[in-house]
Formats: C-alpha cells, sequence, structure tokens
C-alpha cells in the first residue's frame, strides 16, 4: 500500500466523506448538554464549536461501546452508509440517535470512527411544515394569555422574585412545602411552552423574542439540573426548556448576565429593607 505524504488529503476525500465533528469523551458536565436516551450519554458544544468539536459525557450504564466512552472519535458525513461500511470493521450497527440522521460506529487502527448519513428528504419535508410567522406569532399572543391566569401569574411573580437558590440544597428547602406547587407550575408552563419549538409548531427565535421570561427562569435552575435530574429520576426534566434556551445564540452569556442581575436585585431589595424599617419608626 502507498503510504500518504504529509502534505496530501485522507483518503476518505477521494471518497467523498466530510468532516462533520471530532466527538470527545469527558466526566464533566458542561454547558448546554442534550440527553440521548437511547445512548444513555449527553453531548454539548457542537453547535456553539467553530471546529466541530462535540463533547459525550456518559451515564455509567451506557450501553455504548466501551472504546467509544474512552477515545476520541472523529466523525465524516457520508452519502450512502450502507456503502460505506462495506469491507470496514464495524464497532457500533447503523443507529438513528434523533430524527433524519443514521450513525454507525467504524474501528480503524484502533481508534472509533463514526459515518453519519443525513436523511434530507425527511428534514426538508419537516421544514416545509414548519409554522409561518403568522402562525407563530398567534401561538405565542395565546401562550401569553396562558400567562395571565391569577394562579400561574402569582407563582411566576414569586419565582422571578423569590426563588434564588445558591446551592441545590437552597433549591430543595425553597421548592419544598408551600411553594411546590409553584414551583412545579411555572416549570411545567414553561417545558410545555418550549415543547411547541421542539416539536416544530413555533418558530424558535419567535418564541425566544416573545418570552424573555424563560432566560431568567431557566439562569435560576440551570447550575443545578444534573441533580435535579437525578434525585427526580426525570432525565428528561425541562428538556424543552434547556433546549430552546441554549440553541439561542450566546446562551451561556445570556444566562450568566440574567444571573448577575437577579443577584443585584435581591442586595437591592435587601438594603431597601432595613432603610424602610428605619422610616417607619422616625415616623412614629
Amino acid at each position: 500500500m502507498e503510504l500518504r505524504k504529509g502534505h496530501e488529503q485522507p483518503a476518505v476525500s477521494k471518497l467523498g466523506w466530510r468532516y462533520h465533528h471530532i466527538g470527545i469523551p469527558t466526566d464533566a458536565p458542561r454547558p448546554g448538554e442534550r440527553y440521548l436516551e437511547q445512548h444513555k450519554m449527553h453531548i454539548s458544544g457542537f453547535a456553539a464549536s467553530p471546529y466541530g468539536i462535540e463533547w459525550m459525557r456518559f451515564d455509567p450504564d451506557s450501553p455504548v461501546h466501551p472504546l467509544i466512552k474512552a477515545v476520541p472519535h472523529v466523525a465524516f458525513e457520508v452519502d450512502d452508509l450502507q456503502a460505506a461500511l462495506e469491507g470496514k470493521e464495524i464497532l457500533t450497527e447503523p443507529n438513528s440517535p434523533s430524527e433524519g440522521v443514521v450513525v454507525a460506529m467504524i474501528l480503524d487502527n484502533g481508534a472509533p470512527v463514526e459515518l453519519l448519513e443525513f436523511q434530507r428528504q425527511k428534514v426538508t419535508a419537516r421544514r416545509e411544515l414548519m409554522p409561518t410567522p403568522f402562525e407563530s406569532a398567534q401561538l405565542n399572543l395565546q401562550l401569553f394569555d396562558l400567562r395571565r391566569e391569577p394562579a400561574l401569574r402569582e407563582a411566576r411573580a414569586w419565582f422571578v422574585t423569590e426563588f434564588n437558590p445558591e446551592s441545590f440544597a437552597d433549591l430543595v428547602a425553597l421548592a419544598s412545602g408551600e411553594r411546590n406547587a409553584a414551583f412545579r407550575m411555572v416549570l411545567g408552563y414553561w417545558d410545555m411552552a418550549a415543547s411547541l419549538v421542539s416539536t416544530g409548531a413555533v418558530d424558535g427565535d419567535a418564541f425566544r423574542a416573545a418570552h424573555g421570561e424563560i432566560f431568567a427562569t431557566f439562569s435560576k435552575i440551570q447550575p443545578f439540573l444534573a441533580e435535579l435530574r437525578s434525585a427526580t429520576g426525570e432525565p428528561e426534566f425541562c428538556r424543552h426548556m434547556e433546549t430552546v434556551v441554549m440553541a439561542a445564540p450566546d446562551a451561556d452569556a445570556i444566562l450568566k448576565r440574567r444571573r448577575e442581575a437577579i443577584r443585584a436585585a435581591v442586595q437591592a431589595r435587601g438594603q431597601q429593607r432595613p432603610q424602610a424599617g428605619a422610616g417607619a419608626g422616625a415616623q412614629r
């Protein structure tokens, strides 16, 4: 076999394979993780990385091949997955981790390589079914009307102003007891609303523009989301909300700004209360 020279492209370029991403295993939770139930793994980073870097974090009982959990892999997009697999040592049989894509893992020189085939006809068909701007606007207005319901409005006011956990223990204490219903109501509403985006009923950009409160709401639970999911045994807890929020450009920066603004508001309220008390005493 003729050896490749240093300046030459790899042989896959002649096959029409196109670089897609590099997957790197990690044990550390990272912002914006998306959970793949089928593989019991969390992925993150790809959407924001200009180089296609994707981080992979695996549950202890993940069925993914041990080599993939331990060794980084490079991924290529192919036009015909079955043809690309011919004559290759298959590590993971073809499967569909998400709608519109089929993937498989092969073994090359002791390292895993991922091959992806995007089913573009299905993706295109779904895009054709996306809502018009007018339809998105109507649904956003209906969601806004739901927010005016008195019990939900009071719960949202409590969540935005009074629910300010600094630790998971704080979160549990604040969300327990008489405020448990408000906690569940607020998160249930926003996850339901976000599900209209993730299922294609509402345009994501239009939704985020109309419902900026979802960022403040999510910013309060995001630091404790992994613990919440573990404690409740619900790996999909607030998954729609997370997906919609983290799809925003500079989502991490937006959430950081929201948290900082909330902390400043809490401190300002704390300073005003003693002054109000002193003023009342002087009036007496």
